[in-house]
């Protein structure tokens, strides 16, 4: 969390524990995640993530994995019977 996310959201704060192994060279208070709405939490887990894909190739990859899709759905269509 940002010092801006934390004010724009005004979540609480409190001392980070200094006998927390992960807080070694960390810098300010600590905030729960807890205390984060679940769907803004969700939205900020998403832009972070999304700024990492490729849109473009996520869009070709869908379409191969259509295609895919109906090869085997075809494959599935000419097994006989109760092998399915």
């Amino acid at each position: 969390m940002t010092r801006e996310q934390i004010e724009l959201l005004n979540l609480p704060t409190r001392p980070t524990k200094q006998t927390d192994s992960r807080s070694k060279g960390f810098e300010g208070e600590s905030v729960e995640v807890d205390a984060i709405p679940a769907a803004t939490l969700r939205r900020m887990v998403s832009a972070a993530i999304e700024q990492h894909i490729d849109f473009e190739e996520l869009r070709r990859l869908e379409e191969i994995e259509a295609q895919e899709r109906a090869t085997l759905d075809r494959i599935i269509e000419q097994l006989p019977e109760g092998r399915a």
